[in-house]
């Protein structure tokens, strides 16, 4: 018998079969409460039951290891009160957690530190081994631990979405600490030495007295809280993200991210160590150490936790009241102060420093969203100013992208450079696709360095961004004033703005910030390079929330891309605020500037900022099929929606066709008695599959060379068979992997096998027949055995192996080879009773013998009558048959376990 726990390969199925979103999609009626821990404590059992909860809630097993072998548990979201020995205020102050997050079972140990940091190079006298826990490091090196296991956990596949390492807030802390209790300690209102490692000598008040080691001790000495973390009392100090402050801060997700106005600020570390005095072993016991300190008494214990905006969560889930205004500058301009202050605001609600640094010293700076008036010169007669509103905060670079910073990009610079050379110059003679090239490829970069905020990607401006961005909150022709000479901005002096007194013409580039920058510290955005923006050039403005022009227009026979902001050729006429031009070519006076922003999908968040009421309606496939039009259309709106062209291709040259979400009624020829007829099944999401299975030339990109016998078909274009289910599973994983690395994953995104109904359903492409191409299809149709054909059909050649894809037509979807070829691995286990309802997907196996996995439907050697739509067959997860390939999805993961 072959189960997950008799072979690896075999558990690794399952594993990859527990990463599915589509487990669990809970309803927020199915939402667990959170702790409230104001008047009366949880027992034992209450505390481990909602713990429990929360965990099936967020997709967690209670116990999550990860890819260092790293032990976490999960804590759900509460409210307490929290006091502080040192604070002056008079009582408790009530704190909630608003999200449930996971902290580590025990300190940091040596091993891991290894495992992640490399060798230990401080003195390790008070505790030495693998399970010890690592000390004498300072609060910088203990979030940099955190950064890198952030980063190792990212690439082994092991890292939830949107989740990352860190430090826990001082808040966070205490309540995993608490673990549902009121008491002094998790233990009680006593706690002798012999329960945790400190100071025997001198207890707890009103404990026993008990031994006193002189040193820490393994993890997992000593007993464990209610929600099973050990040592939370005792062994080491334990670092928190907070600043120290005396005042403790109520609220929802409190956290210090600001130093008090002390001479020698210092950063909160909670309970007592190995040496500590019993008086300072309790829960609410606060106190600090500056950031700089090796200590032998200070470890740390990280939390897994969502991100928001590269900080951490806690400190920005603020909930819409306190959401900074966003700036209106349509009736009159900002004053330099308020510009300011709504920039200081909006970068706080976003978690960024107002100026913000990346891994290769590009600055940048944040810029509130807001609402305008746009023009444009060469609007139609009668068209005036358009409303323009960005409903997103982002950052812009401070200055042009430099060629310092390409070269660290890009490589060597290979144009011709004849007006200004050097690495604090800016770049140009770069055109518009080497521009986005450059912001790719920074994106991936950053990702790499763990330095990219989760979800944010690098881009080209769209141009509202740019001309918001420049205006700092101006109404006047440039951002400083309605006269603008060139000894404020590099530009042609000797043809200056109208009624600006001539200046001098420099004759080539400056180095940036040469030039005075605006209100939001942007420097050089008038003047120097003119700047490529994400848009096609049209002459008429689209207004609106975030617009931008993603198609070109018909108005030119070779369509341009919008560039704004003059440049050192210019004349002064062409250097305001409003100036839109355009250009398809490289030349000496265009650049460009980098903002970073949300991305949504892969595009351009700007994009597809789609209210709920511009949502496509699912697919309905109950009563009566699509039409071959309507199947394409609503996969045209859907792909749309999302943000991708229907047909996408990525980095290995494999082709996936968006497919709509959507409704039907699914049924088994073999179904259990039970099973009265067909069950109805909805997908929620859209997801895209693979236009073909998966190729050998693909496998060999992703896998390496094929080292199986290939005696039913050999070459790039024929599919890959005599794949177990395992091995098709680590392929979706290491295209995953290569994807990302490759910077062509959209955010959120995984490949993995699709599930038996998202199969069918991209099979059917709309249809209720016994096939996508109706209720007959002879082997000219498929590639099946055409001497038994499907259901009455013609007979037809039986080509007996398999053939290139491609070879057969498609269904309306565009997805070739649904029917016949190579049947094809989907992620369940087989049950013969469908499973109905909203994503339904099987993720236990049966209790047969040897339970096997969804094949989906016949092949290149099967009879015709197992080739219709519906047809579900099964084989052995471990199977490598000649008969059976994959086909990947790529689809969103949730919480990615």
């Amino acid at each position: 018998m072959i189960t997950p726990q008799k072979t690896g390969r075999t558990a690794s199925v399952l594993g990859a079969m527990l990463l599915s979103a589509i487990a669990i999609y809970a309803t927020d009626s199915a939402k667990p409460a959170p702790v409230r821990l104001i008047e009366k404590p949880l027992t034992t059992e209450q505390a481990q039951s909602v713990q429990k909860a929360w965990a099936k809630h967020i997709e967690f097993e209670v116990a999550f290891e990860n890819s260092i072998g790293m032990k976490l548990r999960v804590i759900p979201p509460g409210t307490y009160r929290m006091s502080s020995p040192k604070a002056k205020e008079k009582g408790p102050v009530e704190v909630t957690l608003s999200q449930a997050y996971l902290i580590s079972q025990f300190e940091v140990t040596q091993g891991e530190w290894k495992r992640v940091m490399g060798p230990i190079k401080q003195k390790l006298d008070i505790g030495a081994g693998d399970r010890f826990p690592i000390y004498r490091v300072n609060y910088t090196e203990a979030s940099e631990f955190c950064r890198k296991l952030t980063q190792i956990d990212h690439e082994a596949g092991k890292l939830p979405d949107g989740y990352e390492y860190r430090l826990p807030t001082e808040v966070e802390w205490e309540f995993a600490c608490r673990a549902g209790t009121l008491t002094r300690t998790h233990f009680g209102e006593n706690m002798s030495s012999h329960l945790a490692n400190y100071d025997g000598n001198f207890p707890l008040p009103g404990s026993e007295k008990g031994p006193s080691l002189g040193r820490t001790t393994p993890v997992g000495t000593y007993p464990a809280n209610a929600w099973g973390l050990h040592e939370i009392h005792g062994n080491l100090n334990e670092w928190c993200l907070d600043w120290y402050h005396r005042e403790i801060e109520g609220g929802v997700d409190p956290v210090h991210l600001l130093p008090p106005n002390w001479d020698k600020p210092a950063r909160v570390v909670r309970d007592c160590s190995w040496r500590g005095n019993g008086r300072y072993c309790h829960t609410t016991n606060r106190t600090h150490r500056p950031p700089h300190v090796r200590a032998i008494t200070a470890g740390f214990r990280p939390v897994l936790t969502k991100v928001q905006h590269g900080k951490v969560a806690a400190n920005t889930h603020a909930d819409d009241s306190a959401k900074r205004e966003p700036v209106v500058i349509v009736k009159r301009s900002l004053t330099t102060e308020q510009a300011q202050s709504a920039q200081k605001a909006w970068a706080d609600h976003i978690g960024f420093e107002v100026a913000y640094e990346n891994s290769i010293g590009t600055q940048l700076r944040v810029i509130p969203p807001g609402t305008f008036h746009m023009n444009s010169r060469r609007a139609e007669p009668g068209e005036g100013p358009v409303e323009m509103t960005l409903s997103q905060a982002f950052l812009i670079g401070q200055f042009e992208v430099t060629q310092g910073e390409w070269k660290r990009v890009m490589g060597p610079l290979k144009q011709e450079l004849d007006a200004g050379v050097g690495d604090r110059f800016p770049v140009y003679r770069v055109n518009h696709t080497e521009a986005t090239d450059f912001c790719r490829k920074l994106t991936q970069l950053e990702r790499a360095a763990g330095k990219l905020p989760d979800g944010y990607s690098y881009r080209l401006p769209t141009a509202v961004e740019w001309e918001f961005a420049c205006r700092a909150g101006t109404l006047t022709l440039t951002h400083f004033g309605d006269k603008m000479s060139s000894r404020l901005a590099n530009y042609d002096g000797t043809r200056p703005i109208e009624g600006t007194a001539k200046g001098p013409k420099l004759g080539r580039t400056a180095e940036v910030g040469s030039y005075p920058a605006n209100a939001w510290g942007v420097h050089d955005i008038l003047g120097n390079v003119t700047e490529w923006c994400l848009d096609w050039y049209h002459h008429k403005l689209e207004g609106g929330v975030d617009p931008v022009q993603l198609k070109p227009s018909s108005d030119w026979e070779t369509p341009e891309m919008t560039i704004r902001g003059g440049a050192w050729t210019s004349p002064g006429w062409y250097c305001d605020s409003a100036n839109r031009y355009r250009s398809h070519r490289r030349s000496s006076g265009i650049g460009f500037r980098l903002v970073l922003t949300k991305v949504h999908h892969g595009k351009v968040a700007a994009a597809t900022h789609a209210a709920d009421s511009a949502k496509p309606a699912p697919v309905r496939l109950i009563e009566k099929p699509l039409t071959a039009e309507q199947a394409q259309s609503v996969q045209k709106a859907w792909a749309k929606h999302l943000g991708f062209e229907v047909a996408f291709e990525n980095s290995i040259s494999m082709k996936l066709r968006v497919i709509p979400p959507g409704s039907w009624r699914m049924s088994s020829p073999k179904a259990d008695e039970g099973q009265k007829g067909p069950v109805e099944v909805s997908l929620s999401q859209p997801f895209l599959i693979s236009q073909f299975e998966v190729t050998q030339g693909e496998w060999k990109r992703v896998m390496g060379p094929i080292e199986r016998k290939l005696d039913a078909g050999a070459g790039d274009r024929f599919p890959v068979y005599r794949v177990d289910h395992t091995e098709a599973g680590e392929f979706c994983r290491k295209l995953t992997q290569l994807e990302r690395k490759a910077g062509k994953l959209p955010d959120g995104y995984e490949y993995r096998l699709p599930t038996d109904a998202e199969w069918e359903f991209a099979c059917r492409a709309g249809t209720l027949t016994l096939t996508h191409f109706g209720d007959k299809m002879s082997s000219r149709l498929a590639n099946y055995d055409g001497t038994r054909p499907f259901n009455d059909s013609e007979k037809g050649p039986n080509l007996n192996r398999t053939a290139e894809v491609g070879t057969y037509p498609p269904n309306a979807w565009g997805l070739h080879n649904m029917h016949g070829n190579v049947s094809e691995w989907c992620l369940d286990w087989y049950h013969h009773k469908v499973k109905g309802g909203i994503d339904p997907v099987q993720l236990q196996p049966t209790d047969w013998k040897k339970p096997p996995m969804v094949v989906r439907p016949n092949s290149w050697g099967n009879n015709g009558r197992y080739g219709h739509s519906a047809s579900r067959y099964h084989s052995p997860a471990h199977s490598r048959n000649p008969h059976i390939g994959l086909r990947p999805v790529l689809t969103k993961v949730q919480l990615g376990r």
